[in-house]
């Protein structure tokens, strides 16, 4: 556990916001979330390293065990799929050619192997090993175990960076951000997901929020805090989007709320579950994308372009 300054502008002051346990794993832990009083980033400080952090990824970590093509029901796999549906759409939309692609946090490149199928070359990074190793020998794809670091893949090759509901857990981001930089060629993009803790969900569930998620989220970002950071890391902001999950995001601050009040075994809670679950899925889709198109959504995607120098 080390004591860190703000990601963005490197200020110390800073105000509590929340501490406490992992509540998707129902795991103790020691972590807290600040807000930097200069610029509004929330982080953890003191942040915890790599060690204290493992447990926290296990092996059936959800990103590392999910696979929507194995799905029998083609309608429940229809919508476990809109979200690899949507990032293949983002992509398009940055560079309507195929070309050379990386997915950092690639997990067990269910993204990547969409992307592999429509033409483009691509290459993964992934921290879990056991991610990583399903990556492989599933599904074919050059997927490397560990961190972004200098010298893994050449400078100005790729086109397109992708990092899919992963920055929030990279302890400096920024430095990882120059490496993507360094990495693409002039004019290549950068499509981010991340959480909004500018949204709706945010105000109403307060600390039952889901994008907390303590203690995996390092760092949460505002649009323009993010902005900030991606230009001063070598890139132009050029386009937010919506973005799938929201519906996951919103049934998990719905468990919390409930939880904190003792109704674990609610039958509401039930609502979001299953064949129920996937009929609410559907009946809030209107609500969702209403959330979206206003910006107040729990996640957003955020595209930028590496400036040409």
């Amino acid at each position: 556990m080390k004591n860190v300054a703000c990601p963005c502008c490197s200020s110390v002051d800073q105000v509590n916001l929340i501490q406490g346990r992992d509540r998707l794993l129902n795991l103790d832990c020691e972590a807290h979330l600040v807000c930097c009083t200069y610029c509004g980033t929330i982080y953890q400080n003191p942040q915890l390293d790599q060690n204290e952090l493992a447990p926290h990824y296990p092996s059936n970590y959800h990103p590392f065990t999910d696979n929507p093509w194995l799905v029998k029901n083609p309608v429940v796999r229809w919508l476990a799929l809109r979200g690899t549906t949507q990032r293949v759409s983002h992509v398009m939309r940055a560079h309507s050619q195929t070309g050379k692609l990386l997915d950092i946090g690639c997990a067990t490149g269910i993204f990547l192997k969409s992307m592999q199928n429509i033409g483009w070359v691509t290459a993964g990074v992934e921290t879990n090993a056991h991610a990583a190793e399903i990556a492989r020998a599933e599904h074919g794809l050059d997927v490397r175990h560990g961190e972004l670091r200098n010298n893994m893949f050449p400078p100005d090759y790729f086109d397109v960076v992708t990092m899919w509901d992963v920055l929030e857990h990279v302890s400096e981001p920024r430095i990882t951000l120059g490496l993507i930089a360094e990495s693409l060629v002039p004019g290549g993009w950068l499509l981010l997901r991340i959480p909004n803790p500018q949204g709706l969900e945010k105000r109403i569930f307060g600390n039952n929020w889901s994008g907390w998620d303590v203690p995996r989220h390092l760092t949460l970002f505002s649009e323009a805090t993010l902005n900030t950071v991606l230009i001063e890391t070598g890139f132009e902001p050029r386009w937010r989007a919506g973005s799938s999950g929201q519906f996951a995001m919103l049934a998990l601050s719905i468990r919390y709320f409930l939880e904190s009040r003792n109704f674990k075994n609610s039958l509401f809670l039930k609502m979001f579950r299953g064949v129920p679950g996937l009929v609410m899925q559907l009946a809030l889709s209107p609500l969702l994308w209403l959330l979206n198109i206003s910006k107040q959504s729990s996640v957003m995607t955020i595209a930028a372009q590496k400036i040409a120098r």
